[in-house]
């Protein structure tokens, strides 16, 4: 379990990968955007070489609660479970340094847990659970941009480092502190199963 860091992400799967053209004759509908992101995450994703390196991330603050402790255990044990039946790569970072160093270096795909969790002394807690799935790059630059007239000064075609988001999925909780860690778990491993069924 690493300490908390708050990732750069140059682009939002929600945000980002959504395409507007002037010529289309009607909008589409809030699920017709939705379907077309979940399309665009699966292809960004699907059949990645290299394997995927895990980190569980909280709150300084958070890193001695045991119902967080317990959701990066589970979160963890049910990821190497599903790399085990997808035969894919699996091992998990040390910390978060580690985790970007690896990643700069190897070809793996970075698999984020990332735990945020309110004040568990309350008779009711809540937990938001952000699982991704991402690369930092050194040089990342828009091919279009680099085949354009104007390559030099298009501020897209500059390199620039930064984290590349191309999956996520939030699961969010409430309830007593003590039982949170049990309920938001089937949850995670459904969207942790969503994720390596993409990558087969």
């Amino acid at each position: 379990m690493s300490r908390y860091h708050s990732p750069i992400a140059l682009a939002l799967a929600l945000g980002a990968m959504l395409v507007c053209t002037a010529a289309a004759a009607q909008p589409k509908s809030p699920d017709e955007d939705m379907r077309h992101v979940m399309e665009e995450q699966a292809r960004a994703i699907k059949g990645w070489p290299g394997g995927v390196l895990f980190s569980c991330i909280v709150r300084p603050t958070d890193l001695d609660k045991e119902p967080v402790k317990q959701i990066c255990t589970r979160a963890k044990a049910e990821a190497d479970r599903l790399a085990k039946e997808a035969k894919v790569k699996f091992a998990e970072a040390a910390n978060q340094r580690g985790f970007s160093a690896t990643l700069l270096h190897e070809p793996a795909l970075g698999l984020t847990v990332l735990v945020a969790a309110s004040d568990f002394s309350l008779p009711l807690g809540a937990l938001v659970v952000r699982v991704f799935a991402s690369r930092p790059y050194v040089d990342l630059v828009s091919a279009v941009a680099l085949k354009g007239k104007n390559a030099a000064q298009n501020p897209f075609a500059v390199p620039r480092a930064g984290e590349v988001v191309f999956w996520e999925q939030l699961v969010v909780g409430s309830g007593p502190p003590a039982q949170l860690a049990t309920g938001i778990a089937q949850p995670i491993n459904e969207k942790l199963q969503e994720f390596f069924a993409l990558l087969k």
